[in-house]
């Protein structure tokens, strides 16, 4: 009876070590969310983790993740796989990580209200637009505080949680115009490409579009630029008489220009091609850009336009990895050209 007592109490005590040891793979500190203007979401999560585990998995707050990068508190860069919100990251050795990556998975839109929603496993911060206006919350904040350029950072228990809000940064026509340029842009390649058959439903199309976006009405407008812009890419080549048929096209188009209006010809236009006149005009035709991407936009044009990666990270004292990360996300937005020169990037401001 007292053997049969021992066994159970190493036994108890074998369980209670394994599941201590199961606790302590990792632990989280700490969790941040920064959302941009447009509406996605840059997280950060820092862990401390046991250096024994040859790898580790976590689950992220969301099932996508681009610009996902791993880092160790000694700036290596760590292998990773990432399956749904399941992140398995090789940490031998490793005893604090960094986690970051952006996604637009963690907000909605209705009307001129943005959303943010997550489920978190500890207390977490996140910081909103500048200027923004708080119109719902799903608990009683343990925090609140207004940052120096406008932004609001919240601290909010664990668990789900949502922040509704309104921003200052919320543009209605700049999503349409974003569509449209996409659909003019594509049917204007097709017709370098002689895929001028369905070009005419394109065309029509996109006069709609143009012509609901006068009118205010955002959501239609925006639908039917897309619906232009599918059309533009489904066209084919005619199988006979092209040139007669790229002549009446040429024609045609020519005449909905006109019909749409210089001014929306222009508008368009020139949100296509990006031209700013000077940094003043950039920032004030971008106003979603952050203190560091306005910094390093500065830099860039003070340096004519165009200077190589390590000069701008030199130039702006930050991580390699931060400075990487903002020239990946202004190349997306359409502010800037990256391309390799000898195994470097050398970044542009498109003009």
């Amino acid at each position: 009876m007292r053997r049969k007592i021992i066994f159970t109490l190493i036994a108890v005590l074998l369980l209670a070590m394994l599941t201590v040891a199961l606790n302590c793979e990792y632990k989280v500190e700490s969790l941040d969310f920064i959302v941009y203007g447009d509406g996605v979401v840059f997280v950060r999560m820092r862990l401390t983790v046991d250096e024994i585990y040859p790898a580790i998995t976590i689950r992220i707050p969301s099932s996508t993740a681009d610009n996902l990068m791993v880092v160790s508190s000694s700036g290596e860069l760590l292998s990773y796989t990432l399956e749904d919100s399941n992140l398995t990251i090789q940490t031998l050795g490793v005893t604090s990580l960094t986690v970051e990556y952006e996604t637009a998975e963690l907000t909605y839109k209705d009307g001129v209200l943005w959303g943010f929603k997550v489920y978190a496993p500890v207390n977490f911060t996140v910081t909103i637009p500048p200027n923004s206006t708080i119109v719902n919350l799903s608990s009683i904040p343990i925090r609140v505080s207004t940052l120096p350029d406008g932004r609001i950072a919240i601290v909010m228990p664990r668990g789900l949680q949502y922040i509704e809000y309104i921003s200052a940064l919320y543009d209605p026509a700049s999503k349409v115009l974003e569509a449209i340029a996409k659909a003019l842009k594509s049917i204007e390649e097709a017709e370098a490409e002689g895929r001028v058959e369905g070009l005419e439903k394109a065309r029509s199309l996109l006069s709609e579009a143009i012509n609901l976006l006068s009118r205010k009405m955002y959501l239609e407008a925006e639908a039917k630029a897309l619906e232009a812009l599918e059309a533009a890419r489904k066209a084919v080549k005619p199988p006979t008489n092209i040139l007669g048929i790229i002549y009446l096209i040429l024609v045609s188009y020519w005449y909905i220009l006109l019909g749409l209006g210089l001014g929306a010809a222009a508008l368009i236009l020139s949100r296509r091609m990006k031209i700013y006149r000077s940094l003043d005009d950039l920032f004030e035709k971008n106003p979603w850009l952050n203190d560091d991407e306005r910094n390093l936009l500065r830099i860039l044009w003070e340096k004519g336009g165009v200077a190589y990666e390590s000069d701008l990270r030199e130039s702006l004292k930050l991580p390699k990895t931060t400075v990487w990360r903002m020239i990946r996300r202004l190349e997306k937005s359409g502010l800037l050209r990256v391309e390799k020169v000898r195994g470097e990037n050398r970044v542009h401001i498109r003009r």
